[in-house]
């Protein structure tokens, strides 16, 4: 009996074809691309690279809704004068912090930017000063140095899945309340800190009325 299949379209492993007496579409396929084993392994790869693009897109759209999340229930109390998405971003936060009473930081307002990787939470975000200070744990690029802004297999990184992007800046503006010293990016402030600590106040007292107000 005559066997007529006509291919309509071949798009990622998907066989849509006109088909006559019935026969089936994976025997269509067989009869399409079986005589060439190129083509027939060429339409296995493009099936299994669909796959994986499928669940690539479910990673990335969890990864989205948790950090829609996040933004919905940020409550920043004292903490954040805004909390704003860098051109509707999810993956891209700017906040400004306030700085704290009874510190040389005090009346300032810190702009700051973190970025979350397509790996986040299993990565912590990475965060940028954009308005410049002085603080041993902050340097000159506005890098800053936290051990829950380390991943855990590095040295003193303490970053776990459950902290979230509020518990980061908590903890950046705790770290304006409480430098360290010990852990610094910029040597001479911590140097500063400890030796001439009223000196060192009225830098940053200076620096937070130049750039920070």
């Amino acid at each position: 009996m005559g066997f007529h299949c006509e291919l309509a379209r071949c798009f990622w492993g998907d066989c849509i074809s006109t088909m006559v007496k019935g026969r089936r579409c994976d025997r269509a396929k067989r009869k399409c691309y079986g005589g060439n084993p190129a083509l027939e392994a060429e339409r296995l790869a493009l099936e299994a690279s669909l796959k994986n693009a499928k669940v690539d897109l479910a990673r990335a759209q969890a990864r989205v809704n948790l950090l829609q999340g996040e933004l919905d229930n940020f409550n920043p109390e004292d903490v954040l004068v805004e909390v704003t998405l860098d051109n509707d971003d999810v993956f891209k936060w700017r906040a400004v912090l306030e700085g704290p009473s009874d510190t040389p930081y005090e009346n300032g307002k810190f702009h700051v930017t973190l970025t979350m990787s397509e790996n986040y939470p299993f990565t912590p975000p990475k965060v940028e000063f954009k308005t410049r200070i002085f603080h041993c744990n902050i340097n000159t690029n506005g890098h800053v140095c936290l051990n829950i802004l380390k991943p855990r297999h590095e040295k003193d990184g303490a970053w776990k899945e459950a902290l979230g992007v509020e518990q980061v800046l908590l903890s950046i503006r705790a770290l304006l309340c409480e430098p360290n010293p010990d852990d610094p990016l910029m040597a001479s402030v911590a140097s500063l800190f400890i030796f001439n600590k009223p000196e060192h106040d009225r830098r940053a007292r200076l620096w937070t009325q130049r750039f920070a107000m």
